[in-house]
């Protein structure tokens, strides 16, 4: 797959004419009035060395841990007759702030509260166009690839107060070492000795305040790693746990992927998992989102499991003011809830064990109906241009954004 700066294509049908594009360079456009400095991509503090995907120390910001903004944008630079260099003449106003997000994402503590600042210099600016002001704000869209920055940078005076539109929900972007997986290789039929496979960052020691997707982990990896020699369940950093890049394989090779929220609702190994294609088993409540929820077969390629037990099926492995005892505990709940319409195919169970031997039990023939849903689904969540130089996450995410423009001009 292209690891240069060579970004997709739109497929025909996207190009909706009707709804012209200008993309707003923050670089260049907001920064000089906002007293910032310029941002260059290839500028090494933008994205220092030790800051790629997982384990990659080093790696071109395009293909970085949070580089879907850079394809998407690129996707629009090279579509045929959809950009405009006169705003006015615009349905739609892309901003371009990828640069600046991306530092944010690379900094850690004061610097990163510096970086917050700066970036709000200028949405401040932003948010004094004329033309930002004419809609509100609802006819400018952006792409930001991690909760923080949309909570934490964007929301307290933009998102929330202008009524930005947000042209899609979050996709999680995968790195350089992910990009190796051959998507011309049919999951159907393909060879998986492993049944079951989870590796992910769980609370550290002596936490107490983890947020629950990491404690959620830390369960299933204490319940269920062990019950056979074809299941690795474990928590990153720990004895079993591996490299990225064998991580990687280790999907490629099991039948069934774990997916429970991380940090936030959204994680990367969602989108690790589906590229391999390892159907993706939700446990919850909470969920995992499930980005782009009209636009995938979310009910056709995945497992939905709903702990029904009485006692929260987390406590088993937490003592006294572990999760359950913390204040933010309902708030989680609540961002955690399903986002796809799966409710028709949502399997209700006690614990894990029940989770488990259900997924044993699972035909063959309803393992390769999802393995084929994911042979149908996976270019989805490739930001990559894929067969044909397109891209068809870039398609889907710019062509509803298209689409909610024109009918602003209705």
């Amino acid at each position: 797959m292209p690891r240069g700066p060579v970004g997709p294509r739109l497929q025909p049908w996207v190009q909706n004419r009707s709804c012209l594009v200008y993309i707003l360079d923050g670089s260049a456009e907001l920064a000089p009035y906002a007293d910032v400095e310029s941002c260059n991509m290839s500028d090494p503090k933008v994205l220092p060395p030790g800051k790629g995907v997982k384990a990659v120390n080093e790696t071109a910001r395009y293909n970085s841990l949070h580089g879907g903004p850079w394809w998407l944008t690129q996707a629009l630079r090279n579509a045929t007759g959809l950009l405009t260099s006169n705003l006015s003449e615009a349905c739609m106003v892309w901003l371009d702030m990828d640069c600046y997000n991306a530092a944010y994402m690379g900094l850690e503590g004061g610097a990163q509260e510096r970086q917050r600042g700066l970036i709000r210099q200028m949405l401040d600016v932003l948010m004094g166009m004329p033309r930002f002001k004419l809609h509100q704000g609802r006819d400018f869209a952006v792409a930001l690839t991690h909760l923080a920055l949309r909570t934490t940078t964007w929301a307290p005076q933009f998102c929330s107060e202008s009524g930005l539109r947000r042209a899609y929900h979050v996709v999680s972007d995968l790195g350089l070492s992910s990009a190796d997986i051959d998507l011309s290789k049919p999951v159907v039929g393909s060879h998986r000795p492993k049944f079951m496979y989870m590796q992910a960052a769980c609370p550290k020691q002596g936490a107490t305040q983890t947020a629950v997707g990491p404690r959620m982990r830390a369960a299933v990896a204490a319940q269920l790693d062990g019950l056979a020699p074809d299941l690795r369940l474990s928590c990153a950093g720990q004895s079993r746990s591996v490299s990225h890049s064998n991580m990687t394989r280790h999907l490629r090779q099991s039948v069934f992927c774990i997916v429970t929220p991380g940090e936030t609702p959204s994680s990367a190994q969602l989108t690790e998992s589906i590229l391999a294609g390892c159907i993706p088993v939700f446990v919850g409540p909470p969920w995992h989102v499930m980005p782009l929820h009209r636009d995938v077969d979310w009910a056709g390629m995945g497992v939905f499991i709903n702990i029904t037990s009485d006692t929260p099926w987390l406590v088993a492995n937490e003592t006294a003011g572990g999760w359950q005892s913390q204040r933010s505990i309902e708030q989680q709940l609540r961002a955690g809830r399903q986002t796809a319409g799966v409710a028709g195919v949502q399997v209700n169970l006690p614990d894990l064990r029940a989770a488990y031997n259900f997924l044993r039990a699972m035909p063959q023939p309803e393992v390769e109906r999802r393995q084929a849903a994911l042979d149908r689904e996976r270019y989805k969540f490739l930001y990559y241009p894929g067969p044909g130089g397109y891209s068809h996450l870039a398609d889907i995410v710019l062509g509803n954004m298209l689409q909610y423009g024109a009918g602003l001009q209705s």
